[in-house]
């Protein structure tokens, strides 16, 4: 019988253990220190006193989203103990993932990502599936913040823009090639502009 594969890393973000919203922000914190920190630590950044700060740890380390591990040793008395977070950084996470995606797609031409757009939603079951009504719902899906401006509809965010950067034309046309194939409708009837102004793209459904 083969090796079972690892854990899905869905199953390891924040959402998943369903925490409070408190536990939420000690997570938080305790991102930004990849090595560990200790309690107090934590409590000096938050303000709170060590004792609370302790109880949503002991929470998190229950929960299995933050583990504790020993310091090394340095002097005398005993080493320090340190929690760690279990649950990557959703940005980290998402910036990895956007650079692959732009690294396989960097010699991509438009016509073959708007095939692979075409092949995307028709692999989810998606092909034909949206009308103009929840065309809105996907796109807020998608990560792209929808806006209904009259027949235009501005995409005012883009899950590959990073740090300013914007992602090569393959990938808007991956998106575009998965509209429009998501959609009961022809081709014909959408139009789609990248960087159709200033801060934003847009996306028109013709009615004939």
């Amino acid at each position: 019988m083969p090796n079972k594969p690892p854990r899905s890393s869905a199953e390891m973000t924040a959402d998943h253990f369903a925490l409070s919203p408190k536990q939420k922000i000690v997570l938080d914190v305790l991102q930004d220190f990849p090595d560990g920190a200790r309690a107090s630590d934590i409590a000096e950044l938050l303000g709170v006193h060590i004792n609370t700060v302790r109880g949503h740890l002991d929470e998190l380390v229950e929960s299995r989203a933050v583990e504790t591990i020993t310091a090394a040793a340095s002097g005398r008395g005993r080493p320090s103990l340190l929690f760690r977070s279990r649950v990557p950084n959703s940005d980290d996470l998402n910036a990895q993932h956007v650079a692959l995606i732009e690294e396989l797609t960097h010699n991509m031409s438009y016509e073959d990502g708007l095939e692979l757009g075409r092949s995307w939603a028709k692999r989810l079951g998606l092909a034909g599936s949206t009308d103009e009504d929840n065309l809105i719902a996907l796109l807020h899906r998608l990560g792209f913040t929808p806006q209904r401006r009259g027949e235009t509809i501005h995409l005012n965010s883009c899950p590959f823009v990073h740090d300013g950067h914007m992602p090569g034309i393959a990938i808007c046309a991956i998106h575009e090639g998965f509209i429009r194939t998501s959609l009961r409708m022809a081709d014909e009837s959408i139009d789609v502009t990248p960087l159709g102004g200033d801060g934003y793209c847009t996306l028109r459904v013709i009615q004939d």
